[in-house]
């Protein structure tokens, strides 16, 4: 059952918010209302449950006196405006709504009224827009007109007109005017490293070639000189194997 409603109403309410009084005189609300009377039964009340909601937000205005004159400012009057509307959006506004269980003993329960599963998916591509209210502007001003609230204050002009940077590049204008792309055709060569190249060392220092070759020679020597060092160990070593294996045949005939 769906109902249309049109509210009105006079008020005398007076607020005191952070010492500056606010006045409200007018109250009025206008929108669809439905009542979804679901699941059906066979016996008295003849439905398990009741639903109640707004399938699109309500028209809600109030009227201010007093201090509440700061409301004309544009972007204050829509921050109330939206403060009420969240209000009742979160209340009885689709998907939210008001739902009261009639039949306690049947499946359904209260969270299956409050919030039941979706019939359907619509989806819907808004392709332009026009004459659109933008009521915040005057707070902030814009790139060609200074604010009428911040004194003096104006945001920054845009750096560019036109965002679409590749766009603008690959544009027959532009392209007709630049340079064509050069051709890098130099070649590079690897330079080698001349403390782990000889050669390299070298071409920049050729005494490099003479000491490369005395310390060849110094280790040559050396490995000489450590084998024959060697070797003559070796021979003290097996020299007094000998003297030991005949001593040891001496003691052992003095004990016969």
């Amino acid at each position: 059952m769906q109902i249309g409603i049109d509210f009105k109403s006079g008020l005398d309410v007076e607020l005191t918010a952070m010492g500056i009084p606010i006045g409200i005189t007018d109250f009025f609300l206008k929108g669809d209302l439905v009542c979804l009377f679901t699941p059906p039964m066979t016996q008295p009340p003849f439905f398990g449950g009741v639903q109640v909601y707004f399938p699109n937000p309500p028209d809600i205005g109030l009227n201010f006196v007093g201090a509440a004159k700061v409301t004309e400012i544009p972007g204050l009057r829509g921050a109330v405006r939206g403060a009420i509307d969240g209000a009742v959006g979160g209340v009885c506004v689709l998907p939210r709504r008001i739902a009261v269980d009639m039949n306690e003993e049947d499946d359904v329960d209260i969270i299956d009224l409050t919030y039941p599963e979706p019939i359907g998916i619509l989806r819907f591509t808004l392709w332009s827009g026009a004459k659109l209210v933008a009521s915040d502007v005057s707070i902030f001003g814009t790139a060609t007109a200074k604010s009428t609230s911040k004194s003096g204050f104006q945001p920054p002009k845009h750096i560019m007109a036109n965002s679409d940077l590749a766009r603008i590049i690959n544009s027959d204008e532009v392209q007709s005017a630049v340079r064509p792309a050069k051709s890098n055709d130099a070649k590079f060569v690897l330079k080698k490293n001349p403390l782990k190249n000889l050669g390299a060392m070298v071409k920049l220092n050729p005494y490099a070639l003479t000491l490369r070759r005395a310390e060849l020679q110094r280790q040559e020597a050396i490995s000489k000189k450590s084998a024959a060092v060697a070797a003559r160990r070796a021979a003290k070593r097996a020299k007094q194997k000998k003297y030991a294996k005949g001593s040891k045949k001496f003691y052992s005939n003095l004990l016969v």
